[in-house]
C-alpha cells in the first residue's frame, strides 16, 4: 500500500495518486503505514486527508478575490481550516518566481504548463503530508496525472464531473 494524493479538478474530477510505503503522521511527523488510522507514536486518530493543496497563489487570489470569501482565502483553504489540516498554495507565488522558472508572461504554452506542473509536484513533495487533496484546473488533470505517474505515483480517477452544491 502506498500513501495517497487525491487530485480534484476545480470543475469536476478527482484522481487518487499513490507513492511510497510510508507517510508522515500530520501531528507528530512519525512515519506510519498509509492505511493507518491511529498513529502508534502519538495515539492521534488520522483522517483520510491529511492536507489540502491547490493550483493557486496568493497573488492570483488578490487579483481575482471572490466577494463571499475572506481576503487571501479560497474554498479549499477554508475547508482545510475547518478540518484542521494544513493548506498549501502550490502555484509559483509571483511573477519573479515564474520568470526564474522560465514561464512566459502569459503562461499558456505546453512548455509553461510542464514547468508549472513540475513546480506543483515539487511543492507537494515538500509538503510531504499524504493523503493530500490537490485541487487543480480541468486543463491540467491529464497532464499532471501523467507527470505524477512518471514520478512513481499511481493515479486513479475516483469521481468525475463533481460540482459543489449551492
Amino acid at each position: 500500500m502506498q500513501s495517497r494524493l487525491y487530485l480534484a479538478r476545480s470543475d469536476g474530477s478527482i484522481a487518487v495518486l499513490d507513492k511510497g510505503n510510508l507517510r508522515k503522521c500530520p501531528f507528530c511527523t512519525e512515519l506510519i503505514k498509509p492505511e493507518a488510522r491511529v498513529c502508534r507514536d502519538c495515539g492521534r486518530e488520522i483522517e483520510l486527508v491529511c492536507a489540502i493543496a491547490e493550483e493557486m497563489s496568493l497573488e492570483a487570489l488578490q487579483k481575482s478575490h471572490h466577494p463571499s470569501l475572506p481576503p487571501g482565502e479560497s474554498v479549499p483553504f477554508q475547508a482545510a481550516k475547518e478540518l484542521g489540516r494544513p493548506c498549501k498554495y502550490c502555484c509559483p507565488p509571483d511573477r519573479a518566481t515564474r520568470d526564474r522558472l522560465g514561464i512566459s508572461p502569459y503562461g499558456d504554452t505546453p512548455e509553461d504548463n510542464e514547468k508549472r506542473e513540475a513546480y506543483w509536484l515539487e511543492q507537494l513533495e515538500k509538503l510531504g503530508l499524504f493523503p493530500c487533496l490537490f485541487v487543480l484546473g480541468s486543463s491540467h488533470v491529464t497532464s499532471f496525472s501523467n507527470l505524477l505517474k512518471k514520478s512513481g505515483y499511481k493515479a486513479e480517477i475516483v469521481h468525475a464531473e463533481w460540482w459543489p452544491h449551492s
